[in-house]
């Protein structure tokens, strides 16, 4: 099986060197979700430039083992069509469907990858450039889930969460702050996504955490909207 492993700062989109020009590929949404009760969902892929683009779409399985990020191959989604080519000015629409029964008690979580692919073997042969890659999240929504519950314990130098619940939580900017108001801020921008009933571990520098006195709180904004603080247990030294 093909596993691949992705830093959080890379799962929502990449630049890689690669043959290519003139087509400018864009994707029409951050996330993408199949509701609670949908068999199917959408990818609407874009072509800002000013010449014709190939596109490659595949759908990975996301889980956390052992506190980090996996993609493993899966055959649970179909993709209609996995291939395109998109004329400039023009979108495409890739449909997604699941091939199974819908997931109970926790949201099936996935990562939608679409990068641009030559069009000819021309392409294929012409001067290094740069291709767009995507990496997305894709929900496959159960209709019992219950929502996010994270918990969280800092070591020497790493943190770690726990999501009890059935949905994922997203983090957003976030910071830790002790009794006294002194302050580590860990991100401005996405922190990382921690999944349904799944654990996510960051390493972080053991000399900003050291700061830090007691009565831990992690502050984080849910969704990149609703403002989240939870206690933060500190492990032994």
């Amino acid at each position: 099986m093909n596993v691949r492993r992705f830093a959080s700062a890379a799962l929502l989109a990449a630049v890689a060197p690669v043959a290519m020009a003139g087509g400018h590929l864009q994707v029409g949404s951050t996330r993408v979700e199949l509701s609670a009760g949908a068999r199917a969902t959408r990818l609407v892929l874009r072509n800002s430039g000013d010449a014709p683009v190939g596109a490659q779409v595949r759908v990975y399985g996301w889980s956390q083992p052992e506190g980090e990020d996996r993609l493993d191959e899966t055959h649970d989604m179909v993709l209609s069509p996995p291939i395109v080519r998109v004329a400039p000015g023009e979108e495409q629409v890739v449909r997604i469907v699941r091939q199974g029964p819908a997931p109970t008690g926790r949201d099936a979580t996935y990562r939608v990858v679409a990068e641009e692919v030559p069009l000819t073997p021309q392409d294929a042969s012409v001067a290094v450039g740069f291709r767009m890659r995507f990496v997305l999240p894709l929900f496959d929504r159960s209709a019992d889930a219950a929502p996010a519950q994270l918990s969280c314990r800092l070591g020497t130098d790493t943190l770690t969460c726990l999501n009890a619940g059935g949905r994922a939580c997203k983090l957003g900017a976030t910071r830790l702050v002790d009794a006294a108001g002194h302050a580590v801020e860990l991100t401005s921008g996405l922190f990382g996504y921690v999944l349904p009933r799944s654990t996510r571990r960051w390493t972080l520098s053991a000399d900003r955490l050291a700061t830090l006195g007691n009565g831990l709180r992690l502050r984080t904004k849910i969704d990149n909207a609703s403002d989240l603080e939870v206690a933060v247990e500190r492990s032994a030294p």
